[in-house]
């Protein structure tokens, strides 16, 4: 593992049941990449985010984050070193404004503790501010969620997840549910943060001209195993990526 792996995947697997779900992945992510996994529904790529992330725990392999064993490290303690993530199903706190959720998540991650009969809405104003400020939510920080469109929803928990300041941000279906007018824009959001915190991105995405348009590097995932890893232009000539995904279940 050299100084420039941010994530090492060594031969990971993982069952249910009588089912393979991850069958001896192996890959790396390297720092300021953003890496795409693609595959069919089905193809294991929401369980390995799982395995990453710490909420699935392995059956065997070994993953390294930093030059670090973290195979088995919680998710809140992953968070706090670095690694963070969003979810393919809209992952925020419905009944509360914009405001209270992104202080909720930069409470969380600065385990932050206060007295209960203080109300803690003025905690952390400056860095709620800006952390709307980036995902371009800061004229809707007193809305209800409930009142947001669907992609300004997204833009919150990508917000959220931010508030961990993660060197590493998972991105399982981030266009999932969104306007297909609006996906373009999310996506260079999503990269002009990137740039602006120096971070790594891997990303789990359905749509191909945005999988092709962003990413440095594509993982192709079939029935859990790996079957390639290489540049966007040699995964749309790869015969074998043709024939199990991109020729005709690209829209699975």
């Amino acid at each position: 593992m050299n100084d420039d792996t941010l994530l090492l995947v060594e031969n990971i697997s993982k069952r249910f049941g009588s089912r393979t779900v991850v069958d001896q992945v192996g890959f790396e992510v390297r720092r300021g990449e953003f890496m795409a996994i693609i595959g069919p529904n089905g193809a294991g790529k929401t369980t390995l985010f799982n395995l990453i992330s710490g909420g699935v725990r392995s059956d065997s392999g070994r993953i390294m984050f930093k030059g670090r064993d973290t195979t088995h490290v919680r998710p809140d303690l992953l968070c706090r070193g670095g690694l963070s993530r969003t979810f393919q199903i809209n992952n925020v706190f419905a009944g509360a404004s914009v405001r209270e959720n992104i202080r909720l998540s930069v409470i969380s991650f600065r385990r932050k503790s206060w007295d209960m009969l203080t109300a803690s809405k003025g905690l952390f104003s400056d860095e709620v501010e800006r952390m709307a400020s980036a995902v371009k939510l800061q004229d809707q920080l007193d809305k209800s969620v409930q009142e947001l469109a669907y992609g300004d929803r997204r833009r919150l928990e990508l917000a959220m997840a931010l508030a961990a300041e993660p060197e590493l941000i998972l991105l399982d279906e981030p266009t999932c549910g969104v306007p297909l007018v609006e996906r373009g824009p999310l996506i260079e959001l999503i990269q002009a943060t990137m740039q602006m915190r120096a971070m790594t991105a891997l990303l789990i995405e359905h749509d191909m001209d945005i999988v092709f348009s962003v990413a440095d590097r594509i993982a192709v995932m079939y029935r859990g195993r790996l079957i390639a890893d290489d540049t966007p232009d040699a995964i749309q000539s790869n015969a074998k990526v043709q024939e199990v995904y991109l020729g005709g279940a690209a829209v699975a």
